[in-house]
């Protein structure tokens, strides 16, 4: 007889708070879980998510100046700023003309060895070998701006010689 009128009202009800009483416990599980990730992600943390507070939300990426160096090996001595995209562009190649340049290494033997082992392929070898163009820089220019500079962070020159 029960089964042809159904399951009664008061069962209906009680199986009702039962869901809902679930879904509040589940509701406040994730919370806490999410709230605790939130929290460990917020404490001084290298992860993108801790740096991103630092960051302006409007920023120009645009490189509208920069200082001139006029002996890389002392960087220090800044020179005049320069607003010329030309002589930006000429900035930057001199910039990476020296990072690129041979610095004394102490016991190279072995990272020598291993690169020798692993070789290049033709492909890397012609895009290494390859000129820059002024699109590239351009692009590159841009690229820094928006990191901060090659090395932003460690003490190096690029990302202190842009000016706003």
């Amino acid at each position: 007889m029960l089964a042809s009128r159904g399951p009664l009202p008061q069962l209906l009800a009680q199986k009702k708070q039962l869901l809902n009483d679930l879904e509040k416990l589940e509701a406040a599980r994730k919370r806490s879980s999410k709230t605790a990730y939130n929290a460990s992600q917020y404490e001084e943390r290298i992860t993108k998510q801790f740096f991103s507070q630092f960051k302006s939300g409007l920023a120009n990426a645009d490189i509208s100046s920069l200082y001139t160096i006029t002996d890389w090996d002392s960087p220090d001595d800044r020179g005049r700023v320069t607003q010329n995209n030309n002589e930006i562009v000429e900035e930057f190649a001199h910039y990476y003309a020296h990072l690129a340049r041979p610095k004394p290494s102490h016991n190279p033997e072995t990272l020598l060895d291993a690169l020798s082992k692993k070789g290049l392929s033709e492909r890397q070898r012609n895009t290494l070998e390859a000129p820059l163009e002024l699109e590239e820089i351009e692009i590159l220019i841009v690229t820094l701006a928006h990191a901060g500079g090659v090395g932003a962070g460690t003490g190096d020159v690029a990302a202190t010689t842009a000016t706003e």
